[in-house]
Order: C-alpha cells, then sequence, then structure tokens
C-alpha cells in the first residue's frame, strides 16, 4: 500500500504551559519514542496536522531554539524524509489571518536531510504514492471561501485543522464552542 509509510501526528503544541522546559523536554523526549517507531516500521513521511505551536501570540525562547534545532535533528536521525504541515489556529498570531504564523520558522531549516512542506495561507497539494494529498490551513472569517474553492477536485485524500464548533464533545454533553 503506498501510502503505509506515512505517520499522522497532529496537535503538538510546543511551548504548553508557558513553554515550560519539564514540558518540553516530555514532549521531545515523546517525540524521539514515536520516531524510533516509525523508524522500526519504514516509515519516512509525517503530516502534522496543525498547532505545532501553543501560543499564538509569543513562544519563549526555549521552545523555539528546541524546533529549530533540536527537533530537525530528531527527523534527521530516525529518517524523516517529508514534514508536511500546515497552520492551525494555535500557529497563526491573528484569529482572522493567516499571514503571520509561527510555521515561517521552518523556512529557516534549510540544512537538513528533512524537506518541510509548509502551507500557511493556501491549500497545498502533493503526490503521496499514487494518490493526491490536498492540505487545508485554518479557516477563518477572511479565508474559508476560497480555501474551500480551491480544494483540487482531484485530491483523494483532504487534511484540514477544522474548527468543530456545535460538534458534541462527548456523547449529550457539551458542545464545542471554539
Amino acid at each position: 500500500c503506498p501510502l503505509s509509510k506515512i505517520a499522522v501526528i497532529g496537535d503538538m503544541h510546543f511551548g504548553i504551559k508557558g513553554g515550560n522546559q519539564h514540558f518540553l523536554d516530555f514532549q521531545l523526549f515523546w517525540l524521539e519514542d514515536a520516531l524510533k517507531k516509525m523508524q522500526a516500521r519504514g516509515i519516512d513521511t509525517i503530516i502534522q496536522t496543525g498547532d505545532m505551536f501553543d501560543v499564538r501570540q509569543y513562544t519563549k525562547t526555549n521552545v523555539l531554539m528546541a524546533v529549530l534545532f533540536k527537533f530537525p535533528e530528531l527527523l534527521r536521525k530516525y529518517g524523516i524524509k517529508r514534514w508536511i504541515t500546515y497552520g492551525g489556529n494555535h500557529d497563526m498570531f491573528l484569529r482572522d489571518s493567516n499571514e503571520l504564523c509561527m510555521l515561517d520558522v521552518f523556512n529557516l531549516l534549510n540544512n537538513y536531510d528533512t524537506t518541510f512542506f509548509v502551507f500557511k495561507d493556501a491549500v497545498g497539494c502533493l503526490p503521496i504514492g499514487d494518490k493526491m494529498v490536498a492540505f487545508v490551513p485554518w479557516l477563518n472569517k477572511n479565508n474559508e471561501e476560497t480555501l474551500l474553492k480551491s480544494i483540487p477536485k482531484d485530491a483523494e485524500y483532504v487534511f484540514g485543522h477544522f474548527d468543530m464548533v456545535g460538534m458534541p464533545m462527548v456523547p449529550g454533553g457539551a458542545f464545542c464552542e471554539h
């Protein structure tokens, strides 16, 4: 199966708990453990489904340094060739604009074996195996109509970080309000 070499990881939220170093160390420990397991299964492509970062208005220096230096080294160490991500609401500086996005830090990572694909303000498409896959960044009131219309009809799979307002969070319980 051409898609058997892919892992999907969602909502990593680097910088959670105000950038607390203990939480960051645990996140990196978890990531390394997951990457070891992926390597053992021959996985070389990861789709990260948005919210790579936790706080939209700022990211502490320790978190930024971990993402810029430790993170790509882990990907290299465990043979990850492609990292595909798209903006989630926590990655965007403004709620109603995708212009300023923490994922732009990946533009600085060009000396590694991993190729980074980042989609923040337009729908991106990549062939994965013999399938065309679309990646939809965070939808907001200023881009929703345009982005939804731009999803290619030939995309067999569509990934997105979609707002689920009004969806029940548990059976018979509270509804998502944000």
